[in-house]
């Protein structure tokens, strides 16, 4: 019927009749049906594609699980099914890499750890005094950190830099470091010196820089009313994790035989802690020492700290 109508139009319409051969006509009819045909399948499978193409994005920014599957339609269909195995795989690819993003940090975690306390012991081993300091301080310092309610990522920070804070003693002699007697002025201002020499030694290695150990290393000398050293910063200027590495490295100080004296009792330490806070320490680390020591299990292993452990 199409094709008679088509003839009609071609004949008496355009007036071409007797000028074009029949059979040619019902060529070009056939063609034209073709044409229609194939623009009417095209635009079905472009509306088709479109909504795929939009399903796909909608899962890609959404919890959407599957996309619909199109019936009828072998390409489509097929495409549809394999987008939808692929969804249904991804939570599985996801969870595989993120295992073995895990392994990776923790195996990275456990190296980068175990550096830095080769390192701290290694100016530990300087003074025959001191041969666990840095260790403890590192400890006494994380759980003061937990206590101010500092995040995780900031009290294991305050751990490291606990670990390297006397590092710039490795460039400090022994004979000054072991000495029985009291130092001389030069001596003194040589022990000084470690600070900034630890700071030096420390702030190209770009992990340590990043997290902030650069500047507590630089800085746990510092007093809150500004008459410490190196650069006489005072308050709140003093980095928070410099404040609680300076009241740590003190406690643990005092609580240790040293070559000059005999230790401090814990009770003493802790009055002598108190009588400098708000001057040579901050108040609120202070308490925050003295709390956390109430109870010895907050006092917690390198390896919770980082959850390196198997």
């Amino acid at each position: 019927m199409l094709a008679i109508l088509f003839k009609s139009v071609i004949l008496n319409e355009l007036n071409i009749k007797g000028i074009i051969d029949e059979p040619l006509i019902y060529s070009i009819i056939g063609l034209l049906l073709i044409l229609l045909v194939a623009i009417k399948f095209t635009d079905h499978f472009s509306r088709s594609l479109k909504e795929l193409t939009s399903q796909v994005n909608l899962v890609a920014s959404s919890d959407n699980e599957v996309i619909q599957e199109f019936e009828g339609q072998c390409e489509i269909s097929e495409l549809s099914q394999s987008i939808n195995e692929t969804i249904k795989n991804k939570e599985k690819i996801i969870e595989e890499k993120s295992k073995e993003i895990q392994e990776i940090t923790q195996s990275l975690n456990s190296l980068y750890l175990n550096t830095v306390i080769s390192l701290s012991r290694a100016v530990d081993a300087k003074d025959k005094y001191t041969g666990s300091h840095s260790s403890n301080v590192a400890r006494y310092s994380y759980a003061v950190a937990k206590k101010l309610d500092l995040n995780d990522e900031e009290s294991r920070n305050i751990y490291i830099a606990g670990l390297l804070h006397d590092i710039g003693k490795i460039a400090t002699p022994e004979s000054i470091l072991n000495k029985e007697s009291n130092l001389t002025k030069e001596e003194f201002e040589k022990i000084k010196e470690h600070p900034e020499v630890g700071y030096k030694i420390v702030r190209d290695i770009e992990e340590l820089n990043k997290r902030g150990v650069c500047l507590i290393v630089r800085h746990h000398h510092e007093r809150i009313d500004g008459r410490g050293y190196p650069s006489r910063l005072e308050g709140e200027d003093i980095p928070i994790g410099a404040r609680i590495v300076a009241v740590a490295d003190a406690y643990d100080a005092m609580t240790t035989d040293r070559s000059y004296r005999a230790a401090f009792t814990h009770s003493q330490a802790l009055e002598i802690i108190r009588n400098n806070s708000g001057t040579q320490f901050d108040p609120k680390v202070v308490d925050a020492f003295i709390k956390s020591m109430e109870t010895q299990n907050e006092i917690i292993p390198p390896e919770k700290v980082f959850k390196v452990a198997n």
